[in-house]
């Protein structure tokens, strides 16, 4: 398990003004601004472990979480790292970090967590000891540990860094387990729908406990009968506390075995070859009542084709009748 490093590559400026501008040329017109990106990523490779990490804290104890950053570039680079707040978009996950850090619970030395330096191919250990008192809160508090990597470089003109993360998210509880408590907040589709074309709709699931849950369960389509036309399994989803997410379906086009988690996931859409009536979109949550939404399926298409046949056979006899007895 491991995230891999973005590149951020800045280049200096270039005091002869007339070579600066062949070289613009020269990219634009061969798009070497990638390629001069892309031949120098073995410069700085750094994976880090674990990408993501939950961490239940009771008050009263004390927590060490360890962090291991690896070199797998062949340049000694210096790391420096940093410990930010983070927050979801309350819609497709991604997380929106912060600058500043709010978790007041962390034992660190003056000054705060120290630079490394890696050689090519070494790894280094950063332990994050969590202190939490007796009369600490229940909260969850998602963080993530940047890790900037900066290579001196003297033999070249251009300056680069690279960043990676680590997501920590800490939740300070005296309870073990919670009960479920993801509902679903909204089902969203059109409320009228073509009949040659596919059924798409997507959920918004919300996490009303304090702490991250998974969200599983299933979504169904039934017809004017209630019978079931389409099933939909929810891909396993982490929502984290208080906040909302957009739900998914397991990728159906994905192999999947019984002895590992499914790995890819994608919109609700059902492509049905022809629909008519209506029909009932129901979203079922673990350990939570069915949500439904009702779409109606009509043949728009062919009904908008026979009006603008009609209004052109009209138009058509119109005119041959003004051509046949002209004023």
């Amino acid at each position: 398990m491991s995230s891999h490093l973005k590149l951020i590559v800045k280049s200096r400026k270039y005091t002869n003004m007339k070579y600066k501008i062949c070289l613009l040329m020269v990219c634009l017109l061969f798009g070497l601004f990638s390629t001069k990106v892309q031949a120098r990523d073995n410069l700085i490779n750094l994976t880090v472990s674990p990408p993501t990490a939950y961490v239940k804290v009771k008050p009263g104890s004390v927590v060490t979480h360890t962090i291991i950053i690896k070199n797998n570039g062949q340049q000694t680079v210096k790391i420096t790292p940093k410990i930010v707040d983070f927050h979801p978009d309350g819609q497709t996950g991604k997380v929106i970090i912060s600058q500043i850090l709010t978790f007041p619970y962390f034992k660190l030395t003056a000054g705060g967590l120290k630079p490394v330096t890696l050689a090519a191919q070494q790894k280094a250990k950063i332990n994050l000891v969590i202190q939490a008192p007796q009369n600490a809160l229940q909260k969850e508090y998602p963080m993530i540990v940047l890790f900037q990597a900066s290579p001196k470089l003297e033999q070249t003109k251009t300056a680069i860094s690279g960043t990676i993360g680590s997501n920590l998210i800490v939740f300070i509880t005296r309870q073990n387990r919670f009960k479920s408590q993801v509902k679903v907040k909204k089902i969203s589709s059109a409320r009228l729908i073509d009949s040659f074309r596919p059924l798409k709709f997507t959920v918004l699931a919300e996490n009303e406990a304090v702490e991250a849950q998974i969200a599983s369960g299933s979504a169904t389509i039934y017809n004017w009968r209630h019978q079931p036309v389409t099933q939909f399994q929810l891909f396993p989803i982490s929502i984290l506390g208080l906040s909302a997410r957009r739900l998914e379906t397991i990728d159906p086009k994905t192999p999947q075995t019984t002895t590992q988690l499914p790995t890819t996931s994608t919109q609700f859409t059902s492509k049905k070859r022809f629909w008519l009536g209506y029909y009932t979109i129901s979203v079922k949550l673990k350990q939570q009542p069915a949500v439904s939404e009702t779409v109606v399926a009509l043949p728009i298409s062919l009904l908008l084709l026979s009006s603008a046949g009609l209004v052109i056979f009209a138009g058509f006899n119109l005119i041959r009748k003004w051509g046949l007895h002209p004023n």
